[in-house]
């Protein structure tokens, strides 16, 4: 047996899991009306991946899910799973036994799987239509359906024998195959256009690379040009930027040392201030040194002085008589002695005079001796007083004359320092000026120096756009050590050339992106190449797939045909037995179909041709609901008969049958069950004698379909 088991879970009525087992060759399923047997069939359709809800009875996929009974909640999801003995290798599996299912939930979702397997709907058709199993046609003829074999136009009834003798695996075929043409024809479409659009853009690109190749030429020597000036022009900056750097500095240095040296000399310059301060000094000194030689005048006309008036006093003591000195005489001679002494040029005539007058008084007067005498001694004492104020300031003279003359030696010598000074402070601000003038000299070498190294940037910069980075391959040129004192118009030269040659690959338009240009250039040469060689593919692929297309049509035609001949034959076997005579055919028929405005259009088709005995007819439309049940269950069975399916289920299709025949029909599923497993779901109880399995299918008050199972062999073998 190739059908070992049939689970249905939550699948319409079956809100509760059903196990079918298939162990006989044929299998009857039995219940009243409302039971759910139909429901069986109906599950088997829906596990071979059937997608008209309308031969499910139903709209949505809602409505194949168990909606709830009396206790009983209703159902998520609905399964159904069918396993295949697979030992013979009926199915394209390594395994011995496959199963498949399928699951649909409340949202419209369906899941199909293989042996546990997720896989695609699609996966599911292919295999079990290698073993000429579908969803639908000949094998599943559902209640109601028994003749729609009959009822479909001969188009229609082409498809239903094309699938009855297997040659849908072929249609498959035939279809994959059209559609990788069209995907061919398709792809050869795009790949035209794509060549139409690129083939311009690639000869332009080519004489882009032409213009780049002779453009390589001159970049190779440029970029020797330019390593080679630029590895000189480098060195000469490094080696005149050490030597500007190094003078610079020393020069700054020297400025420096000058700047301190004026600045030391600037401090040993007396100021103004201080030249007038000493000239004050001096002044003061002199001022004082004159005062002081004033007040020891004064003391020596004071001394001398004194001295008369004491020599007059001494010489009046010594001549003067008794008689008293008249004193008012000696006062008027004392003030004019006095007059004398302060008006007078000489002292000593003075002094003598006073000295006369005094002897003459002091000898007419002994009083005025005595007088005399006493004024002597206090003389004597203010002499003597005036004698040590005369020592002091002769002493104060020495002092200040001794200081005037350090003064103006010291203001000499600062004169003399300061004039020195000067000159040297004018000899140093004069090279210094020399070594500003030097240092700006310097300052302007750094600055064209550092304009230059600037400049080389720039050009390297330039050259960067133009040869891109090997610009820097000019740090590898070794520059000899003479060269470094080489004449600069040598590489003004090398300048004039490179510069030559910048234009000349200006002008023949290479820029930096030539090499992006070029990589352009041969990525859509490889494009186009491969473009080319995929459509060659393509058209090799196109010319195998309309070989395989006509190679797949002729085996489906000549199959076709000769499975035609063979039901027709089996056909007019069948039809006579049921109809105990008369005769039965099938044939193919073209006709052309021709619409306006479109080219005629060749159909072909299946015509089924009857005659039964005693009676005439033209159509099969004038045929009784009876007759037409037994022609189709005879074309149905012929099919069978020549392309046995492994299994066939039948739905009441013996519902319209006498007993007699009824018998007939027994006697074609034994038959038939010799070379296909039989489902049967019937009423009719010489259906139900002829199978070795019975399923009843009953439901109560809970609105659940519920299976009652008997094995009749094994109930004959219990029952003896």
């Amino acid at each position: 047996m190739y059908l070992k088991e049939l689970r249905i879970e939550g699948f319409k009525s079956f809100g509760k899991s059903a196990v079918l087992s298939f162990p006989t060759a044929i299998t009857a399923i039995v219940g009243p009306n409302g039971s759910g047997k139909s429901n069986v069939a109906e599950a088997f359709r829906f596990v071979m991946g059937e997608q008209s809800m309308k031969s499910m009875r139903g709209k949505r996929g809602e409505d194949l899910l168990f909606n709830g009974g009396t206790g009983a909640n209703r159902a998520n999801r609905a399964k159904v799973s069918i396993v295949f003995d697979n030992t013979e290798q009926l199915l394209n599996s390594s395994f011995d036994e496959v199963s498949v299912s399928r699951t649909v939930y409340r949202n419209g979702t369906n899941e199909y799987a293989i042996n546990g397997t997720q896989v695609r709907h699609r996966d599911v058709v292919e295999l079990l239509a290698k073993a000429n199993i579908g969803s639908t046609g000949h094998h599943i003829i559902s209640q109601g359906e028994a003749d729609r074999i009959l009822h479909a136009s001969n188009e229609e009834r082409k498809e239903i024998l094309e699938d009855g003798l297997g040659l849908k695996l072929l249609q498959y075929r035939r279809i994959e195959a059209e559609k990788k043409l069209r995907r061919a024809q398709a792809n050869i479409a795009e790949t035209d256009l794509i060549l139409r659009e690129t083939t311009p853009h690639l000869r332009h690109l080519k004489r882009q690379v032409e213009r780049y190749e002779k453009s390589k030429k001159i970049r190779e020597e440029l970029l020797h040009l330019y390593a080679v000036y630029l590895a000189y022009e480098t060195t000469y900056l490094a080696t005149a930027r050490c030597a500007a750097e190094e003078e610079y500095d020393t020069l700054q240095e020297r400025i420096s040392g000058i700047t301190k040296a004026i600045t030391k000399e600037k401090k040993k310059a007396v100021s103004e201030q201080q030249v007038a301060e000493m000239g004050k000094q001096e002044k003061s000194l002199s001022d004082a040194l004159r005062a002081v030689r004033d007040k020891r005048d004064v003391a020596s006309r004071e001394i001398g002085r004194l001295e008369g008036e004491r020599a007059a006093l001494q010489r009046l003591t010594k001549d003067a008589k008794s008689e008293p000195i008249d004193r008012e005489a000696l006062r008027r001679l004392y003030k004019e002695v006095q007059h004398r002494f302060m008006t007078a040029d000489e002292y000593g005539a003075v002094i003598t005079y006073a000295l006369q007058q005094l002897q003459a008084m002091l000898g007419r007067k002994s009083a005025v001796q005595q007088e005399a005498e006493k004024q002597l001694a206090h003389l004597q004492k203010k002499q003597e007083a005036v004698q040590e104020q005369m020592s002091a300031l002769q002493k104060e003279e020495q002092q200040y004359a001794c200081a005037q003359e350090a003064l103006h030696t010291r203001k000499e010598q600062e004169i003399a320092v300061a004039r020195q000074s000067e000159k040297n402070e004018l000899a140093l601000i004069t090279e210094k000026n020399t070594f500003e003038q030097t240092l700006a000299e310097a300052r302007h070498t750094l600055a064209v120096l550092r304009e230059d190294e600037e400049n080389i940037q720039r050009e390297m910069t330039e050259g960067a756009v133009l040869i891109g980075s090997a610009i820097n391959n000019y740090k590898s040129v070794v520059v000899p050590q003479e060269a470094q004192d080489e004449d600069r118009e040598k590489q003004k030269e090398r300048r004039r050339l490179l510069e030559r040659k910048k234009i000349e690959l200006e002008t023949i338009g290479a820029g930096g992106d030539n090499e992006e240009i070029y990589t352009e250039y041969q990525r859509v040469s490889e494009r186009v190449a491969f473009l080319q060689t995929e459509k060659k593919d393509l058209l090799h692929s196109m010319q195998d797939c309309e070989e395989g297309i006509k190679t797949i049509q002729k085996e489906v035609e000549t199959r076709f045909k000769a499975g035609v001949q063979a039901i027709s034959a089996e056909f007019g076997k069948l039809f006579t037995i049921l109809f105990g005579g008369g005769r039965a055919t099938i044939a193919i028929e073209k006709r052309t179909v021709a619409k306006e405005g479109e080219e005629p259009e060749m159909r072909v088709g299946v015509a089924v041709q009857v005659a039964l005995p005693h009676k005439k007819i033209s159509a099969l439309e004038q045929l009784s609901g009876g007759e037409r049940a037994l022609v189709s269950i005879a074309l149905l069975f012929a099919i069978s008969q020549v392309t046995p399916p492994p299994f066939l289920i039948l739905d009441e299709t013996d519902a319209a049958l006498d007993e007699a025949n009824s018998r007939r029909y027994g006697d074609m599923i034994e038959s038939l069950a010799k070379q296909s497993q039989l489902i049967l779901i019937t009423h009719n109880r010489e259906t139900m004698h002829r199978a070795g399995a019975l399923y009843g299918v009953t439901m109560g008050s809970t609105g659940l379909s519920a299976l009652l199972s008997v094995q009749f062999d094994e109930a004959v073998r219990v029952a003896k």
